[in-house]
């Protein structure tokens, strides 16, 4: 199960073989279930070691734990990274929803405003109407204006009813005015709520804005001051590599024969060769994850990596979320891993959510490394 590995992956920590001749194998077959690998027998009398050999298996064991503290220095910031680009994305969701509701206020005061402006202009021409009006009425109730309305009139009665509908006329006039007036003041009201609304929402846009800038730059703090830890770990592998070849001659082992056996695996040419060393024959594909592991715990179920933590607890196996040196890590798919998951062995633990796993096929079929996993976001669980 090959994991798609971020930019800012760690650097591998290559698995360290012992070159006198001892089988690569971390367990050999027929090892207790959950038993930590074991560790190569030591030389004999007879044979000890070259001085050179000594101190070059010293110099690679040194640069082996300065490549796993860079790590664990690196492993930190990424993880902050990570954190601060998940603050990104939920900030530029956040914008995005409150640009759409500044939107959305800007279209209701645009509404509103067209709404007053015709208010006022309805206001307008009907108090034009009700000065014309009480023009009138003014003209045939004084100075005379009267009788000249009787003359012109055909009886009494239709001059009355003249000067009577100028009255009630002006009167709806007069009370119309009042509820054109009382419909502007509203408006003009409610524009003046709506444009505080708009420079809330605003203001909240451009704090999220501000957010969302903040959590972009640092991420881009963090990749940086992990990639300078990075970049040193994959200078001392770079060392460490060279240091396995020397290692290698100074043995009278080939170069060829180094890579074949898995010594330095990822760093120098290769795969390790089809072995087992697991206390049953399994059926996992060679080079795979879940081949590895079962080369290390006595792994009773099939599936794929993902189908592990069901597997096993329907065989009672116990499980949980707290990493226990001996344990397999069952990796859920995505994430950074395949669609298939992934697992690994804990070989130690370092704190509550961080722990280092020995593993296989993280960096290439066959290959078998060592990394520390800063935090349990890709974590479905443990077999203990």
């Amino acid at each position: 199960m090959i994991p798609v590995r971020p930019t800012s992956a760690l650097v591998c920590l290559c698995v360290l073989a012992t070159l006198s001749g001892v089988s690569p194998a971390r367990a050999e077959a027929g090892s207790t279930p959950g038993a930590s690998p074991s560790p190569a027998a030591s030389p004999s009398p007879s044979s000890s070691p070259k001085p050179q050999v000594l101190h070059l298996q010293a110099k690679a064991e040194a640069l082996e734990q300065q490549i796993l503290a860079l790590q664990m220095q690196s492993a930190p910031l990424e993880l902050k990274a990570v954190q601060a680009a998940q603050q990104a994305a939920a900030a530029q969701s956040q914008l995005a929803t409150a640009q759409v509701t500044l939107a959305g206020a800007n279209a209701r005061i645009a509404e509103t405003t067209a709404l007053m402006r015709s208010a006022q202009a309805t206001l307008q021409w009907d108090r034009q109407r009700l000065a014309a009006l009480i023009v009138a009425k003014y003209k045939i109730t004084t100075n005379g204006t009267a009788v000249n309305a009787l003359l012109q009139s055909r009886t009494l009665m239709d001059a009355l009813d003249k000067v009577v509908s100028y009255g009630r006329v002006t009167d709806d006039m007069n009370t119309l005015v009042l509820d054109v007036r009382r419909n502007a003041d509203q408006l003009t009201e409610l524009q003046s709520q709506q444009q505080e609304e708009e420079r809330q929402i605003a203001a909240e846009v451009d704090a999220v804005q501000t957010l969302h800038t903040q959590a972009l730059q640092e991420q881009a703090r963090f990749q940086r001051q992990a990639g300078q830890l990075t970049g040193r770990a994959s200078t001392l592998t770079q060392q460490l590599e060279k240091v396995m070849v020397q290692l290698a001659e100074a043995e009278g082992m080939p170069a060829a024969k180094l890579a074949a056996s898995g010594a330095g695996a990822g760093a120098i040419a290769g795969a390790l060769p089809p072995f087992a060393y697991g206390p049953r024959v399994d059926d996992f594909p060679w080079g795979q994850c879940t081949w590895y592991v079962a080369s290390l715990r006595d792994v009773t179920w099939g599936g794929d990596a993902w189908e592990w933590l069901a597997a096993a607890a329907a065989q009672g196996k116990p499980e949980g979320v707290v990493p226990k040196v001996g344990a397999i890590v069952v990796f859920g798919p995505g994430n950074g891993y395949s669609d298939i998951g992934h697992v690994a062995y804990v070989e130690s633990v370092v704190g509550p959510t961080s722990f280092i796993v020995d593993e296989a096929n993280s960096y290439g079929l066959g290959v078998v490394d060592k990394r520390l996993i800063a935090s349990l976001t890709d974590v479905e669980g443990f077999i203990y």
